[in-house]
């Protein structure tokens, strides 16, 4: 994970560690909400929308059904990074704010879409 880490540009990079804010799905506008610093110029909001799917592209990030997530293992690993940079003190500190689960256009739930989840079927 390092190399693929190593790999992104330096903008990639921060938003991939600000996206294990998340613990399930998130939308587009919460990536805008992590991705960018400060006031939203469009600028910035199109390279927010624009490094998710770079990531997305590169399989960091997961996409169906309108959503994202970040596989646990990826997410603990950009976590990790988050520290690391000292970014999760501005996440902590109200830096960054992200809607609340349950809030509206905020998932209320885990993981994949359930499109993505694998079946459940019990096999007699």
């Amino acid at each position: 994970m390092d190399w693929s880490h190593e790999q992104l540009t330096p903008e990639d990079a921060r938003l991939f560690r600000r996206l294990a804010v998340f613990p399930g799905a998130f939308s587009l506008e919460q990536v805008e909400a992590v991705g960018v610093d400060g006031p939203t110029p469009s600028a910035a909001v199109t390279g927010a929308v624009a490094g998710v799917a770079r990531l997305v592209e590169q399989s960091l990030v997961q996409a169906g059904d309108g959503r994202f997530w970040l596989l646990e293992t990826l997410r603990t690993y950009a976590q990790e990074r988050l520290a690391a940079a000292g970014e999760d003190r501005d996440i902590r500190g109200g830096t960054l704010t992200t809607r609340p689960l349950g809030s509206p256009r905020s998932p209320a739930r885990c993981g994949p879409p359930p499109s993505r989840r694998p079946s459940r079927r019990r096999t007699s």
